[in-house]
């Protein structure tokens, strides 16, 4: 048996004890020295998704480096600057919300500061929607599979652009006819109908598909990305020359109005696009033709 001298029992204790406090101490410097570091630490914790700590990161930089100074210094009015630029370059209202939730997580939540900054005032804007024939034509003209699957996805469920490109096979139930939609917008799930076309074309596409992958929409490195889920739907209204504006987002929103127009109930409505607040879905009965929008508009006041 080899026995270890008291020097070199020592000199392994020492190094035990130094790899020990790299393990503890690298992290919490990261997380205290850097004050974005921290955000995105909270933000985590609290459990929001990636794309709001993505976005509320970004907006805490670009605001401190417009106001060039450090957090501890930060006053009210700079935030109320910041806004002020904001607006000044034509920002959009909602954009400039988003900054100011930012924000005001930021200097409350983690600084404890008591800051108290008003949104601003939203536009009262009608989006675009397609038409029936626009929705066909649309899925009609795009040969590829995958992609085809997808377009048809956003107009039959009204899934967000997030949800669609992350959703896995073993969330679709075809026996039932729904799907799961796994911590969705504010971390919440909830179920979607799937109906029988939709399950008919699904099926088909995996039976044909050369890889094996949790997701539907699978890629090489995981899933279809949020950002060629949005260059598919520009090129495709390209190609058609539909003088619109189409994003993932009008699919959801046309889905949405046509719902309101055959007289969903606006809760049902609510419900199936995951709205928390029935105000959101509200929205959608500006986009409707008007002879529906009375009629929905005394379904809200009874």
């Amino acid at each position: 048996m080899r026995y270890i001298s008291e020097k070199q029992s020592k000199s392994i204790m020492i190094t035990i004890l130094e790899e020990n406090k790299m393990l503890v101490k690298e992290p919490l410097n990261n997380y205290t020295r850097n004050p974005m570091k921290n955000l995105e630490f909270e933000l985590k914790v609290r459990g929001y998704s990636q794309e709001t700590v993505k976005a509320y990161v970004l907006y805490n930089k670009r605001f401190l480096k417009f106001i060039k100074k450090s957090p501890k210094r930060v006053r009210q009015n700079d935030i109320k600057i910041f806004i002020e630029y904001m607006l000044d370059k034509g920002f959009e209202k909602n954009t400039i919300n988003l900054a100011i939730s930012a924000l005001l997580f930021y200097y409350r939540e983690i600084l404890g500061r008591r800051f108290h900054i008003k949104r601003v005032k939203r536009e009262e804007r009608l989006y675009s929607v397609l038409s029936r024939k626009e929705v066909n034509a649309l899925i009609n003209s795009i040969s590829n599979q995958k992609h085809k699957l997808l377009f048809q996805l956003f107009y039959s469920t009204g899934l967000r652009v997030s949800e669609a490109v992350k959703l896995k096979t073993n969330d679709l139930d075809f026996e039932r006819k729904i799907g799961y939609v796994r911590s969705g917008k504010g971390a919440r799930d909830r179920i979607f109908p799937l109906n029988e076309q939709l399950i008919n074309d699904i099926q088909i596409y995996l039976a044909n598909r050369k890889r094996s992958s949790i997701y539907l929409f699978d890629t090489r490195y995981g899933h279809l990305s949020r950002r060629s889920a949005e260059e598919l739907c520009k090129r495709s209204a390209k190609r058609l020359r539909i003088n619109k504006s189409i994003t993932p987002h009008t699919m959801r929103r046309t889905f949405g109005t046509h719902h309101i127009e055959k007289g969903t109930s606006i809760y049902t409505v609510q419900k199936l696009m995951g709205h928390k607040d029935v105000r959101t879905t509200e929205g959608y009965i500006k986009n409707a033709k008007v002879d529906y929008q009375e009629n929905l508009l005394c379904e809200l006041d009874n």
